[in-house]
């Protein structure tokens, strides 16, 4: 009896989450990236409304009594100095970065075994809409125009983010969001495909999609993530299943069939690989700089950083004002005034003009420009701060790791891998771009992350009172 009323009390925000995921996912999908960032606010507001959960009404409050004395704490330490705390900055950095607003405040009380079906009716139907749009997209790209699968043709495959992307495919970001979606989706679908052979096609036509879209740096960070977690785990049964093991199999048969109808992509990686090695592209020179250089004018940033959105963030380049639309001509957005800080200036804006202004050389390749997620959260937050983040991390992984070596459920033990995974991955993918700040292309991934996250130990924790 005990056991089952925990049971009832530990499940009793399913319904408000699933309601939550959906429109998220819904939007997630659409077009409008600006409609994309509120949407981890709009989840939150709506959970805490329907679930009527006291608890994350507090801690949201609290975050954000946290934000505001930082802000505080921050525009004083620049009191001291010359120049000036963009406050603009800041309030845009908690919007960017609203995606992880769900790990601080939701309550670690979902991931209802019972309730994860509908998960999967509604995550199948979305990789099949999808991947088939993306498809098609390619497709009729590659006839209309009369070009190969190879170079920049998989930028078209953009599925309902633009659906005429055929026509006018742009240079945009919406590529490297339908692929990191697509991804994520499959990460969590695939142990229940692999459970139910039936589904397999599902995630066949899913992949097929994301080659096609050819998107390598996020293709090499999945095959990176998959490889140093199966590394890791490799004590666990999860490994020495024969399912999951032809299921590998089959992914590096499909990755290698990529790389033949791909050759010019492919060949890109080593010459990208070159001229960072050799600090010739602007990513490294601009890292090297930031690391080596910057830390001798603002002796703080490795303790406390610069703060949100005052340096390379997704938040500081849309303070400059030359965020969207074109670099020369930049979409102007209300109520925004365009500033940056000195240490933006000095560098990284002349980086960014660099590669945003000479196409013909950089391609607009995400390889090339001189900002991503980890050396953000270095510069902006500090030292401290990102070593605190890794343990965190690290924690979150073996405790993962953990459950795949003692779980009796094997769904459960396979969701300890994908969790982890997906883990690896959003760090690996912080090395390339601001991503970690985009919540078009990590927010839904997030959602089911927390989701079975705590399927997993909610599972062991069931498995514990059940023996004991």
């Amino acid at each position: 009896m005990s056991v089952a009323i925990k049971s009832s009390r530990l499940f009793n925000y399913e319904d408000p989450y699933y309601e939550g995921f959906v429109f998220s996912l819904i939007i997630g999908w659409l077009p409008f990236k600006l409609m994309a960032y509120i949407a981890p606010f709009l989840f939150v507001l709506w959970f805490i409304l329907r679930s009527r959960s006291g608890s994350t009404l507090i801690r949201t409050v609290l975050i954000v009594l946290i934000f505001l004395f930082f802000l505080f704490f921050y525009s004083v330490l620049y009191s001291f100095s010359s120049e000036k705390f963009i406050i603009q900055n800041a309030f845009l950095s908690f919007l960017t970065y609203g995606s992880f607003l769900i790990f601080l405040v939701l309550p670690n009380k979902v991931g209802n075994p019972k309730s994860i079906s509908k998960y999967f009716r509604l995550i199948k139907l979305v990789i099949l809409v999808e991947s088939f749009l993306g498809i098609v997209q390619v497709v009729l790209f590659t006839l209309t125009a009369g070009v190969n699968f190879d170079l920049s043709t998989g930028d078209v495959v953009q599925g309902s983010l633009n659906p005429l992307s055929f026509l006018n495919p742009g240079g945009n970001f919406n590529n490297q969001i339908y692929t990191c979606n697509l991804i994520m989706l499959l990460i969590f679908y695939v142990p229940y495909a692999i459970s139910n052979k039936r589904n397999l096609w599902v995630c066949f036509i899913g992949v097929v999609a994301i080659l096609l879209a050819s998107v390598w740096h996020l293709l090499i960070a999945i095959v990176l993530a998959m490889a140093i977690i199966f590394f890791f785990f490799k004590r666990t049964y999860i490994v020495y299943s024969k399912k999951f093991v032809l299921a590998g199999l089959f992914s590096l048969c499909i990755f290698s069939l990529t790389i033949i109808i791909q050759p010019k992509n492919f060949s890109l990686i080593s010459h990208y690989y070159s001229k960072i090695q050799n600090f010739e592209s602007p990513k490294a020179i601009v890292a090297h700089s930031s690391l080596t250089q910057l830390p001798k004018e603002y002796p703080f940033v490795f303790i406390v950083g610069l703060g949100p959105g005052q340096y390379e963030s997704r938040a500081g380049l849309i303070g400059t004002g030359k965020y969207f639309g074109d670099f020369s001509n930049p979409t102007k957005l209300p109520v925004l005034v365009a500033r940056s800080s000195k240490a933006f200036d000095q560098y990284i804006y002349p980086k960014w003009y660099e590669v945003a202004t000479n196409p013909d050389q950089y391609g607009n390749s995400t390889m090339s420009r001189p900002f991503f997620s980890m050396l953000s959260i270095i510069i902006e937050f500090g030292f401290l701060f990102f070593v605190l983040l890794i343990v965190l991390v690290g924690i979150e992984i073996f405790g993962l790791r953990k459950i795949g070596l003692s779980s009796s459920n094997l769904l459960g033990r396979f969701y300890s891998f994908s969790c982890a995974i997906v883990i690896v991955f959003l760090a690996i993918i912080s090395l390339f771009e601001n991503y970690l700040e985009v919540a078009h292309a990590i927010f839904v991934g997030l959602l089911l992350l927390k989701y079975f996250l705590g399927y997993t130990k909610n599972n062991i924790q069931h498995q514990t009172n059940t023996n004991g």
